[in-house]
């Protein structure tokens, strides 16, 4: 289920809207809980400020009385404990009877003023609360624990209830009266956004298939070393990332090739060391046409690094082993295989035994074993797909292969 959300547009949004609903309601119960939590306190508060006579007569009782004074100030029992402290935060006294309520460590150890509600195992609920009060012009400090008779925890509780319960039908009602709006919205935007998918790829086509056509090859090859690269891929289990890194690499490979002179380019014999050093120069000429596209950013792994080595011995940098990325180093075995069996100009297709041993021939050299391993146990099946397709064949497997990559799973 989850890889169908990951893969369908459609169902991710719906999947984020839900998810926005869920986590949007949930702040506002948060926030509810918290304002009442507060509120509620602060009217205790009041109250307990409000009797400043009732804790001025137990701060001048003796420690012999105090229990029976709290008794009689608190006929109803609600006082569950108490501690005043002098000005240098040392006890005067302390009436202690909460050990019934089963609250474990509410005392705060600070003398920061400030007060909690507190609900306990057997759904009774506290109020927590220190402060100070001036009496006799000395700064007293003291820490309450009070249980709430029954009409203020009712109260509590039904008023927490009803807003959660006008919170949740208001952001419910709300989400459905918005969700058309955002939809219309979410699917114009994809439509766009398939548009400009759609305006890219046909770049990347022209532009594949302009070098083609200048190489006197056919732009079969781009379709078929892209194909290849993407079944590699896969079978490495690259992410989507890299894949669609890798399918317009493998398509733009060979782009710098419009800047080689035709003398060279279109040369039958083999090049003079002279002209292979100006031959090389098509890699860093392809990265300068696509530097400038940010769509194309991510091909320049393949169009830099195509012609390196896994032994280091490649140009134009030289780079090595693990240090080429893979996307390159997955194109390289790729371009070799439809180089060997394809004819070109300045030779005749090899046979698919020959091509192999290769390939076989250059893993850990020229190629990365990894990637040859893979490769040798899908290409056969590769090979008899596309290397004999027509051109619109061809075009065809390559746009429904790279769909789930760049249109998001959409048929």
């Amino acid at each position: 289920m989850f890889k169908k959300i990951r893969s369908n547009s459609l169902y991710r949004f719906i999947f984020r809207v839900i998810l926005v609903f869920i986590l949007s309601s949930t702040a506002w119960i948060f926030l509810i809980k918290y304002y009442y939590t507060v509120e509620i306190s602060a009217r205790l508060e009041k109250q307990i400020l409000s009797n400043k006579e009732k804790l001025q007569l137990l701060y001048s009782s003796s420690a012999d009385d105090i229990e029976e004074k709290v008794k009689n100030l608190d006929k109803k029992g609600m006082v569950k404990y108490m501690v005043f402290y002098d000005e240098n935060k040392n006890p005067l006294f302390k009436y202690d009877k909460h050990s019934g309520t089963k609250l474990k460590d509410f005392e705060d150890p600070s003398f920061k003023s400030g007060h909690k509600l507190i609900s306990s195992p057997d759904n009774n609920l506290y109020l927590y609360h220190q402060s100070f009060i001036f009496l006799n012009d000395k700064k007293i400090y003291y820490k309450l624990l009070i249980e709430l008779d029954e009409k203020t925890k009712h109260i509590i509780k039904n008023n927490v209830q009803e807003t959660l319960w006008i919170l949740v039908i208001t952001t419910f009602v709300l989400f459905i009266s918005v969700f058309p709006i955002v939809y219309s919205q979410y699917k114009s935007m994809i439509k766009k956004q398939t548009q400009l998918t759609n305006s890219n790829i046909n770049t990347l086509i022209s532009l594949g298939n302009a070098i083609a056509k200048r190489d006197s090859d056919t732009n079969e090859h781009n379709y078929r070393v892209t194909y290849y690269s993407l079944k590699i891929a896969q079978e490495l289990k690259l992410d989507d990332e890299k894949i669609k890194a890798l399918i317009k690499g493998a398509f733009l490979h060979d782009v710098g090739k419009i800047a080689i002179r035709d003398d060279i380019l279109l040369k039958t014999s083999k090049l003079t060391p002279e002209e292979f050093e100006i031959m090389k120069t098509h890699v860093n000429e392809g990265i300068d046409i696509v530097r400038n596209d940010p769509w194309l950013d991510d091909a320049q792994k393949v169009i830099q690094n195509h012609h390196e080595r896994y032994d280091g011995k490649g140009y134009p940098n030289g780079t090595k082993g693990k240090y080429i990325p893979i996307e390159a180093r997955i194109f390289a075995v790729a371009d070799v295989f439809d180089a060997l069996t394809s004819k070109r100009p300045y030779k005749e297709a090899f046979s698919l035994e020959k091509s192999i041993n290769i390939i076989k021939k250059g893993s850990g050299t020229h190629f990365d074993k990894d990637v040859v391993e893979k490769f040798l146990m899908i290409y056969e099946i590769l090979y008899d797909k596309v290397h004999a397709e027509s051109h619109s064949k061809l075009k065809e497997t390559f746009y429904e292969n790279l769909k789930p990559y760049f249109f998001n799973g959409k048929n």
